[in-house]
């Protein structure tokens, strides 16, 4: 174990080390295009400077650090504090960190970086396994894949890191909901890592790809999709004026907390990661044709 707990913490609890993001306006983060050293974290941690959002998956696909986010007001440290103790049961340590309204960060630090897609399964199967619907409730990582090329994919506030919206930071708990610490350097020396290889056994296999029947796209959809980007339509139909391609910003068909739906560098897409969105479609994500009949009425239309 290292003697320096800030160490141990970039450890713990970051997946990528070559960036990370800082609050940019109200729930939103942006890249700070820098790598993370323990003096920044550091300074996060003791509020000499902003918090710290760190990347879940590493440049090669990699996580350390599964997460689950409970964002439901009022229900979300239950929901955490179940899942914690489905995976107890099972072998598994995991930590509780409660935020504001009672919602609450889910944990998973381990002793071996997995593959994105096992830790991806993996949270999926403590969902299901501990009972919880996922209704506002996001994991991370969101996707089983490294992220493309130039990108990062999903960030998440650190542990202890102040929360940018009212200014308070959280204890860790175990699934008991006791404190491991009564300081940073107690937390740090008390939490064990789970298992790399008992999450994957939890995992399971990756499932087989389903045949789906390839169709033709009709000509007007065609048209319409080379005539106007998905960009375009999120800017005119959906109130979103900072809409640009490559982008990530709050879904606007959901109540979106983190910034969840992704437009494609080539503007001809959109996924939200959100499984229950309207913009997932089961993980096939919107073209800009489906973006323009799905678009919410004007107020004067209706």
């Amino acid at each position: 174990m290292p003697a320096d707990p800030y160490i141990r913490y970039i450890e713990l609890f970051v997946g990528r080390t070559d960036d990370f993001a800082i609050p940019f306006v109200e729930g939103v983060w942006i890249r700070a295009r820098e790598p993370v050293t323990t003096e920044r974290v550091r300074a996060a941690l003791t509020h000499v400077a902003s918090p710290m959002s760190f990347y879940i998956v590493d440049p090669l696909g990699l996580v350390r650090c599964p997460t689950i986010d409970f964002d439901t007001d009022g229900a979300g440290v239950r929901k955490a504090r179940a899942a914690a103790r489905w995976l107890r049961d099972r072998g598994v340590v995991a930590l509780i960190e409660p935020s504001r309204n009672r919602r609450a960060h889910l944990i998973v630090s381990l002793d071996a970086a997995v593959q994105a897609s096992v830790a991806h399964r993996f949270l999926i199967a403590t969902l299901d396994g501990a009972g919880i619907d996922r209704v506002k409730v996001e994991v991370f990582p969101k996707k089983g894949h490294a992220p493309e090329l130039g990108q990062v994919g999903s960030c998440l506030r650190g542990p202890l890191m102040t929360n940018p919206k009212n200014g308070s930071s959280y204890p860790l708990l175990s699934a008991t909901m006791r404190p491991l610490g009564d300081t940073f350097e107690e937390t740090m020396a008390a939490i064990v890592p789970a298992s790399a290889e008992r999450v994957i056994e939890l995992a399971g296999l990756e499932p087989e790809p389903e045949d789906v029947p390839v169709r033709e796209t009709p000509e007007h959809i065609l048209r319409f999709n080379f005539a106007y980007g998905a960009s375009e339509v999120l800017r005119q139909l959906w109130d979103k004026p900072e809409a640009e391609p490559g982008r990530s910003l709050r879904c606007p068909a959901h109540d979106d907390v983190h910034p969840s739906l992704s437009i494609f560098p080539d503007d001809r897409r959109v996924l939200c990661w959100a499984p229950d969105c309207l913009l997932n479609n089961n993980g096939r994500g919107r073209d800009a044709w489906d973006l323009f009949l799905l678009a919410p009425m004007p107020e004067d239309a209706r």
